[in-house]
């Protein structure tokens, strides 16, 4: 039992000190804008079988978890699975279309460019060597179109003659090589033409001089011309008439 403080001197009582047994000192639960805030430390209901359930509560959770992207309720796990792994393919050859198209328009870029072009040599040194070695009379293509490139050129004396090797790439896109050389026919036939080459018993005639058609290596075609001082060849894969256009354009 608690006592009540004395009147003061003013005839008054003194303010009574806070008593824990007093309803009206009880502490308040906080206060929001909106009201009263939960009490967190109360256990929350469990809801059991006998408990109605509230069907707007339940929508508004499947909302939720189909707002947080964690499950979509009106499509079950294994379809949107299915559905993912049927894209894969689609994208898949989406990709490579586009790599495609990127491809082929490079390559449009890089022809366009040029950038398929032959690679030319200037066969003038070569030519020019084999004449100053006076080792046999030189003949050179003259009057050809720019359509005829020189692709390679070489030179090359020795002990048992030499040989001049010029190599073209005709307007149609025909390789042939112009070998020229004081060798003997018969080595330089073998060593140029194969071992299997063998005159197909044909001759044309051009530029004044009459050539002999061969069967040559992989499937090659040559004219050979013969003479006292030099053995003439020219051999490769080119349409008949561009062949024939070349040797009659030699001097």
């Amino acid at each position: 039992m608690t006592s009540s403080p004395g009147p003061d001197e003013s005839g008054r009582h003194a303010p009574r000190r806070p008593d824990s047994t007093d309803p009206d000192l009880a502490p308040l639960p906080p206060v929001s804008a909106d009201g009263p805030l939960p009490n967190y430390g109360e256990p929350a209901a469990v809801a059991t079988a006998d408990d109605p359930v509230d069907d707007d509560d339940l929508d508004d959770g499947a909302r939720e978890v189909e707002e947080t992207g964690l499950l979509n309720p009106h499509e079950p796990a294994a379809t949107a699975v299915a559905q993912r792994l049927g894209r894969r393919p689609r994208d898949m050859v989406i990709s490579i279309g586009v790599l495609l198209v990127v491809v082929f328009t490079l390559f449009g870029l890089y022809r366009c460019l040029g950038g398929d072009g032959t690679a030319t040599v200037d066969a003038g040194p070569a030519y020019e060597e084999a004449r100053d070695a006076k080792e046999f009379p030189v003949l050179e293509p003259t009057g050809l179109s720019d359509d005829w490139k020189s692709v390679s050129a070489d030179y090359q004396p020795h002990s048992g003659g030499a040989t001049l090797r010029v190599g073209w790439r005709s307007p149609d896109d025909g390789a042939l090589q112009l070998i020229e050389s004081d060798i003997l026919p018969a080595t330089l036939i073998t060593r140029e033409l194969g071992p299997d080459a063998a005159s197909t018993g044909a001759s044309v005639e051009e530029g004044g001089r009459q050539w002999q058609v061969y069967n040559a290596r992989n499937g090659e075609t040559a004219y050979v011309y013969q003479d006292a001082e030099r053995t003439v060849i020219v051999t490769g894969k080119a349409k008949e008439a561009e062949m024939r256009e070349f040797i009659r354009s030699l001097k």
